[in-house]
């Protein structure tokens, strides 16, 4: 409309200068008339040269100016219709989605699984998601050929006890056929029969404390808690240690808070008879015929044999079943931080003269199977090459009323507001993809076959990934890891979302996580922590670096959520950071807290590492230096931000790109040091604990090797100390406003 009005105007200003009819006037008139002519000439030409350089300007491409027709096709004001959106987050659709998806046992690749994919994309369809596809991948699964043996045989070789092959059922709901036998994914089959030794939680460290007492597991079978590391990690650091099979149990210490009287179905906390099932692969392949490929069609594939799978058989089972086995130790005492909760003392062998051994039979299948993704899109307007990735994994190992399933019913009630925003009017700036993965308990399969599949689509056009997995684990507080990027963006997303479940007050969600999660090193800020692995946000970010945030309610000692307050919430703040990382026109990454983390990490190898480098002639000095410059360039790089035209949309989608580059400056294509598939330089998993993640890793890593392992290969750690220096400049470049 004001372009209209600006045209109009020109064109009775060029009128009134150009008429022959006043030209001939004012010939006939005298001097006097003649100089106001011109005056007015004059004044009437340079108002029709400033009519016609707004004009210009109006309709110039790329300024970013919009007129009022064009804030209608997006639907009127954006931050009303988010405000909008998230208020109507319903708690009561959240809960009957959660009642749909956890009614029937549905693993990677089985029949129900792929009915809810079809369900999810039938329902994203009536929502009016403008494009939702099935993405489907032939991946290898591994289930159980028949139930697993654990069991204590005598001297004469007898059987005395053998753990239970399937769980008790303790609620007349959970009663199904369909309930897979206890296994976990990817053990290798075999009949193992052998003494028994107790490891504590297999990790690195615990057989290191176990040569110190000359305590050998070579040719036994070890038995472990879970927790502290990924189970995959446990076999394999058990099989490097010589041992021939794994019993896996969970400790009540870790599961049981409220002790042996108040578990499930009475409270969350995991029964006697519970056992907890799980993946062994490792997880950064994917696949593991196709490494570093997408599993479809015409992809090679390499013989199972050539497969990194587990060399040993690896069985789960309840702590009920794991006290039998454990007194069978009366050997050398455990350690005091290795004890548990069962009602034995905890010791590490076998005595000398008992004959009695542990028997492993397992019999795996391993199985070429269809899996599917559901992806919905939602176009960007201005900018629709550009996406924000919003994703949950639907399988689960059994119902699945944690995980995933909540997270999947709030995937599901998130899109459905997006689509009400869209026969509203409202078009995202960027495109809102929306993700539903399959097979992620077998090794976050889906999400790394897709992301394998989209790899260079994804590093030049996404702009985030934020990943929910089990929505809600309790209602103490949140749990966030996130690239730096990210974090002040989520943390301003929780100051709009109001603490659940608190009616009369006006306390928000960000008050409350600072108050019960606060920064060690600044209380005014809660915790965020680095990102980890063990969900699907591990591909897009370690490997393509592409920023990620995975977030979730968590527990302290209690979980209550029964009228979904919580769920609700952790929706709503889902919605809030997707709307916001979609319709804000300058990206709200923060590149000083990047900066901040670098130093921050730095100096932790600094503190922690510095004595023995130097015994090696190896100094941090270039590390150091190097962190400083990508902190002033920061500093520069966010000044230059602060000026940039916001109208002005080539500027604007230089900044952007800047912004958007900054992660993937970490990215080394050649990998880290034997894992060619995880190849972030500041930010991945440690080698040793695929859960928890590490700064520095390839240093790090290199660092714990030549510590705890003795490799004595100071050359891998010098090495690696120059690549963290050489990536780090790369990130500086990206941001620096010079020219090469």
């Amino acid at each position: 409309m004001a372009e209209r009005v600006e045209f109009s105007l020109v064109k009775g200003d060029e009128d009134a200068a150009l008429s022959p009819q006043d030209e001939r006037k004012s010939r006939r008139s005298g001097k006097k008339r003649i100089a106001i002519t011109t005056v007015i000439v004059v004044v009437l030409f340079i108002a029709a040269f400033i009519g016609g350089y707004l004009v210009t300007r109006a309709i110039k491409p790329g300024c970013g100016n919009k007129d009022k027709e064009q804030e209608k096709q997006k639907g009127g004001n954006s931050d009303s219709l988010h405000e909008e959106a998230v208020k109507a987050i319903s708690k009561e659709k959240i809960e009957e989605h959660l009642g749909y998806f956890s009614k029937a046992p549905h693993p990677s690749g089985s029949k129900v699984s792929y009915e809810q994919a079809k369900f999810i994309k039938e329902k994203w369809e009536q929502y009016g998601l403008d494009k939702v596809e099935l993405k489907k991948y032939d991946v290898l699964l591994s289930y159980p050929d028949r139930p697993g043996i654990a069991s204590i045989k005598s001297a004469n070789g007898s059987t005395v006890f053998t753990a239970q092959r399937e769980e008790k059922v303790l609620e007349r709901s959970e009663d199904s056929p369909d309930v897979l036998t206890p296994f976990n994914a990817y053990s290798r089959s075999g009949n193992v029969t052998a003494r028994l030794v107790y490891v504590n939680y297999a990790m690195v460290e615990d057989f290191q404390e176990l040569r110190e007492m000359n305590i050998s597991v070579k040719g036994q079978i070890v038995i472990a808690k879970y927790g502290k590391i990924y189970r995959g990690d446990k076999a394999r650091i058990a099989a490097e240690a010589g041992a021939i099979g794994l019993i896996l149990y969970t400790d009540p210490s870790d599961v049981s808070l409220d002790g042996a009287g108040n578990t499930f179905p009475n409270s969350w906390w995991l029964p006697p008879s519970g056992i907890q099932r799980g993946t062994l692969l490792n997880f950064e392949q994917g696949d593991p015929l196709t490494p570093g490929y997408p599993a479809r069609d015409g992809i090679y594939r390499i013989s199972e044999n050539k497969a990194a799978l587990p060399s040993i058989p690896v069985y789960p089972i309840s702590y009920e079943d794991a006290a039998h086995f454990l007194k069978l130790l009366t050997g050398n005492e455990a350690p005091e931080d290795w004890q548990g909760e069962l009602q034995i003392k905890y010791n590490i062998t076998m005595a000398t003269q008992d004959k009695r051994k542990v028997n492993l039979d397992i019999k795996m299948k391993l199985e070429k199977t269809a899996v599917y993704n559901v992806i919905g899109n939602i176009n960007g307007q201005e900018e629709p090459d550009r996406l924000v990735l919003l994703g949950n994994h639907r399988d689960s190992w059994i119902f699945g009323a944690a995980e995933a399933s909540s997270g999947t019913a709030a995937l599901m009630e998130l899109s459905m507001r997006l689509g009400e925003m869209r026969k509203k009017g409202w078009k995202p700036r960027r495109t809102i993809v929306l993700c539903s993965w399959g097979a992620e308990e077998h090794g976050m399969l889906g999400s790394t076959e897709w992301a394998e599949d989209f790899a260079n689509l994804l590093s030049n056009r996404a702009v985030a990934y934020l990943n929910v997995d089990v929505a809600v684990k309790g209602n103490y507080s949140l749990m966030v890891q996130s690239s730096p990027l990210l974090e002040f963006a989520f943390m301003e997303a929780t100051k709009k979302i109001k603490l659940p479940g608190v009616r009369e007050s006006n306390e928000m969600l960000f008050d409350d996580w600072k108050k019960k999660v606060p920064n060690k090193d600044n209380p005014k800020l809660p915790t965020v922590s680095k990102v980890g692995s063990g969900s699907d946000h591990q591909t897009v970010y370690f490997r393509l670096g592409v920023p990620s945030i995975y977030f979730e309610f968590t527990y302290d000692k209690t979980f209550v959520d029964r009228d979904f307050e919580y769920h609700k919430t952790l929706t709503q703040l889902w919605l809030q950071i997707a709307l916001t990382l979609t319709d804000q026109p300058l990206l709200p990454f923060n590149c000083s807290q990047y900066a901040s983390r670098l130093t921050y990490y730095a100096k932790d190898v600094q503190t922690k590492y510095e004595k023995i480098l130097n015994q090696h002639n190896i100094v941090l000095d270039n590390l150091m230096s190097t962190v400083t410059n990508f902190s002033d360039a920061t500093s520069e790089f966010e000044e230059w931000l602060n000026s940039v035209d916001q109208k002005d949309s080539l500027k604007l989608r230089i900044a952007n790109d800047r912004l958007m580059q900054l992660e993937r400056a970490f990215i080394n294509p050649q990998g880290l040091p034997g894992r060619p598939y995880m190849r972030h330089v500041v930010f991945a998993p440690s080698d040793h604990n695929a859960y928890a993640g590490s700064s520095f890793p390839g240093l790090v890593d290199a660092l714990y090797s030549v510590q705890q392992l003795n490799s004595k290969d100071w050359e891998l750690v010098e090495k690696e100390l120059s690549v963290a220096v050489f990536y780090i400049q790369s990130a500086t470049n990206v941001m620096t406003l010079k020219s090469i």
